[in-house]
């Protein structure tokens, strides 16, 4: 008798508390969003269009709509970014178009804020939110991939099921599929992956809570889409926090002007670049002051130390000039049945690369290794072959006394001046003296002179004039300057001056069925597509590397 009435004690607490955790879900959050249904397709080219399907409970309580946050930029780890364009193309509610405002945010986001604050709603409504994507998809060693965040860890409210519906236009069928769920970094796999028939359908088994996201990841062939770029330096936007600064800076102006005067006229006099005067034309190759030739490559880093494909393709033009190898232009068969043509370019070896400096043996080692004779077509720099460049380029430029190896010198000092600057309640000091810290960099004096230099190399490469013909008359001259307008960024308008003054030049190193003049920007391209580096594993949506928020997209969003 005492078991059977604890039994139905135990029976009843239990049921008790399954129905107050129900209720307590539904009412602890007054707002959810009932279901979050993306569709997605694919290009060819490598972008991508969604539409969110958001089907928003906002309750009992008055809101003009909702917000969405997407990230515009995706980690890849090892410090590389993919930088995401995301383009708005319309946003409806219940159906019809609604009110909506697109802007950066300062952590990098895309916020598309939507409704009328002039209207007022409760209740549930649809959300159809519809935009386009370029540069989403990553390229690795071994498969392209599109590797998604459907709702992101960022809202506030659960979601009780998302899905995504993706297509492509390839007619293919992904080779490997994955999905993620929960918290950031979360590995759990609460969704499943089916097959329609011309779609990867990808959804949610359980609701997701506040903080909560779903992603995916499919695989496919390596080279089924363009390669999209990466880059080593996350973009931020720091406009709020100049302008937080200068609040400080004003209102504390009077307190502390003398010493923040004092400090400026003493960063003017020792660190900025106006303490060599106005930048004048220069017609010289960047050389140190003990007479170091500085290559194109540490010319176009010697301001930020961080190189590209120019700095590559650069060099290899510049081992063409000093006769170390010759670029061929070939033109080959291609196309449907062997019909039409393709243009690659073949890299011939004139001589010893023994007495190249570091990052010129690095290079030519990556690209030749014991051969002869390569085809641009057939190369490709990983990411670490470009890491050892990029750690090699740098040292060269300490070796050079270019750059510190480590931080600059003045700027402990600087930093601890602007602690004790704070302390003793001198606050705007003590942000002129962070705001100073700030912009040293690891350049020494002579650093600072050479990059003034190369500026005035710079207005010569941009602005070849007329009355500048005994530079042209000089084939010699003019080909050792090219390598250094490919490197800073002005090889367009240095040859466009070039043709006018010299329409029949044609480079010593080069040999082909075209004129140099329409050769190099061709190069340049082919290079640009041919030399890429894979991104890092960690960062793919398989194996140990994927996760819930990962990969592009996500965010997050709520009500206002």
């Amino acid at each position: 008798m005492i078991r059977k009435k604890i039994l139905k004690f135990v029976l009843f607490l239990s049921l008790f508390l399954g129905l107050s955790s129900l209720a307590s879900t539904t009412s602890v959050f007054a707002e959810s969003i009932k279901s979050f249904d993306d569709t997605i397709v694919i290009h060819k080219d490598g972008t991508t269009d969604v539409t969110e399907n958001i089907q928003y409970d906002f309750g009992d309580v008055q809101h003009h709509g909702i917000t969405r946050d997407i990230p515009l930029d995706t980690s890849l780890g090892n410090n590389l970014y993919r930088v995401l364009n995301i383009n708005v193309g319309s946003v409806l509610r219940d159906g019809q178009p609604e009110q909506y405002a697109v802007s950066n945010t300062a952590d990098n986001n895309l916020e598309i804020k939507i409704g009328n604050p002039g209207y007022t709603m409760t209740g549930t409504h649809d959300y159809v939110v519809s935009y386009s994507v370029s540069n989403g998809i990553g390229n690795y060693a071994d498969h392209d991939e599109f590797y998604w965040n459907v709702t992101g860890t960022g809202w506030s409210v659960p979601i009780m099921e998302a899905s995504a519906n993706v297509k492509n236009d390839l007619g293919l069928t992904p080779s490997n599929s994955v999905c993620y769920t929960g918290v950031y970094g979360s590995k759990a796999t609460n969704c499943v992956i089916s097959d329609s028939t011309d779609a990867k359908v990808i959804s949610t088994n359980v609701p997701l809570n506040p903080n909560e996201g779903f992603s995916f990841a499919l695989a496919f062939p390596l080279g089924t889409f363009p390669k999209s770029v990466v880059q080593q330096i996350q973009p931020v936007d720091y406009s709020g926090s100049y302008k937080v600064l200068s609040y400080l800076f004003y209102g504390w102006l009077i307190i502390n002007i003398l010493g923040s005067v004092l400090a400026i006229v003493w960063y003017r006099k020792t660190k900025h670049q106006k303490r060599f005067g106005p930048v004048t034309v220069n017609f010289d190759l960047p050389k140190t002051s003990s007479g170091a030739r500085i290559s194109p490559a540490q010319a176009a880093t010697i301001d930020q130390p961080l190189i590209d494909s120019n700095c590559i393709s650069a060099t290899i033009f510049d081992l063409g000039v000093r006769h170390y190898l010759k670029i061929e232009e070939i033109n080959t068969k291609g196309g449907i049945l062997g019909l039409g043509k393709s243009t690659d370019y073949k890299l011939t070896k004139l001589k010893t690369f023994a007495d190249l400096n570091d990052f010129e043996k690095t290079l030519t080692s990556d690209m030749f290794g014991d051969k002869s004779e390569v085809y641009l077509s057939d190369e490709k720099l990983t990411y670490t072959q470009f890491n050892n460049l990029q750690t090699t380029n740098y040292n060269q430029l300490v070796d050079k006394g270019l750059y510190n190896k480590s931080s600059d010198p003045h700027k402990i000092p600087v930093i601890i001046f602007a602690i004790l600057s704070f302390i003793s309640l001198n606050f705007v000091l003590g942000i002129v003296l962070i705001i100073m810290a700030r912009k040293f960099t690891n350049r020494t004096a002579e650093g600072d002179l050479q990059s003034w230099k190369i500026k005035g190399l710079e207005l010569f490469l941009k602005n070849m004039k007329p009355e500048y013909q005994w530079q042209a008359d000089k084939v010699y001259v003019v080909e050792q300057m090219i390598p250094y307008a490919i490197s800073l960024g002005y090889i367009d308008k240095f040859m466009q001056q070039l043709q006018i003054l010299n329409p029949q030049y044609q480079p010593t190193f080069y040999t082909g069925n075209r004129s140099f003049y329409l050769m190099y920007p061709a190069f340049a391209s082919s290079f640009r597509n041919s030399v890429q580096y894979a991104a890092p594993a960690s960062s793919s949506g398989f194996s140990s590397g994927g996760f819930s928020g990962g990969g592009g997209g996500g965010g997050g969003g709520g009500s206002w």
